[in-house]
């Protein structure tokens, strides 16, 4: 298996400049000793770029962004989030643990806990 990364592009000269920063950011990467260790010697491909509203999976993402952010920022100001992460149901999270390894949480509570000691 290989990742695709896809984004949605902006508008206008502004789209064209962000791709290519993101290009070349990723074309500079692969020059790095540390890459094929982050990469897993897994070949990841070029990066594709979509108009807006036209992939419906980069909706959802957003939407999923949205809701736990928000809710780890009304949680921080102490206040109760508009929409519980809880309620998206049964999802696996991917927390960064100390030792730089990643640490996979497959459930329908929001791993709170967990991402605070990390």
């Amino acid at each position: 298996m290989q990742p695709e990364f896809v984004f949605e592009g902006g508008d206008g000269a502004s789209a064209g400049n962000v791709a290519s920063w993101a290009t070349e950011h990723l074309k500079e990467l692969k020059g790095f000793l540390i890459y094929p260790f982050l990469a897993n010697g897994i070949h990841i491909p070029e990066l594709r770029f979509v108009a807006k509203g036209t992939h419906p999976l980069l909706e959802l993402a957003d939407f999923v962004c949205f809701v736990v952010v928000r809710y780890l920022f009304r949680t921080a100001e102490g206040c109760n989030g508009e929409i519980d992460p809880c309620k998206l149901g049964k999802v696996t999270w991917l927390v960064g643990v100390k030792d730089g390894t990643l640490m996979e949480l497959s459930r329908q509570i929001f791993p709170a806990e967990q991402i605070a000691s990390c």
